[in-house]
């Protein structure tokens, strides 16, 4: 199965979730910022931040995605742009695909591991994270649910993410 889509986001991070996800909650993009930005700045208490400053917050966003995608709740990968094109591709079972590393390591903060996205209703989201836990979220692709094995290329605004249960 192929789906194509044409996504509007919102800021310049997109993620691939099932609907029934424990990510697919109102609060959870700002409660990532929150905590991204929770650290001793230089003076302390400092009001404004410098360019050093939004590095250590990008990296703690990253790592605050990163945990809930070693979970498969979440892939979130950053796009540089407003509009994309991202494609859907539902691999069949056999043969097992491997992904190779750029394709596994497109998304942030995982490096290694083979990015595994859980859907339990089947329904699966491509969406800007502001968008996590809005009532009104369109369902992407329906797929069986269980364990999603997940892999994507990338050339400039375009994303191909590879399913394979």
């Amino acid at each position: 199965m192929t789906v194509d889509l044409v996504v509007e986001t919102e800021g310049s991070f997109l993620g691939l979730w099932d609907l029934a996800s424990p990510a697919n909650k109102p609060g959870h993009y700002d409660q990532a910022w929150d905590a991204a930005w929770d650290f001793n700045r230089d003076p302390p208490g400092a009001l404004s931040w410098k360019h050093e400053d939004m590095e250590t917050a990008l990296e703690g966003f990253d790592s605050y995605w990163s945990i809930r995608q070693t979970r498969g709740e979440i892939l979130v990968w950053k796009t540089g742009s407003r509009v994309l094109k991202v494609g859907l591709r539902l691999l069949p079972p056999q043969p097992r695909k491997r992904f190779r590393k750029a394709q596994r390591e497109a998304f942030v903060g995982l490096s290694g591991a083979e990015p595994v996205l859980a859907c339990p209703s089947g329904r699966i989201v491509v969406s800007c994270l502001r968008s996590l836990g809005r009532p009104d979220l369109k369902t992407s692709v329906v797929v069986r649910p269980g364990e999603y094995r997940v892999g994507m290329d990338v050339d400039g605004p375009v994303f191909v993410i590879f399913l394979q249960k």
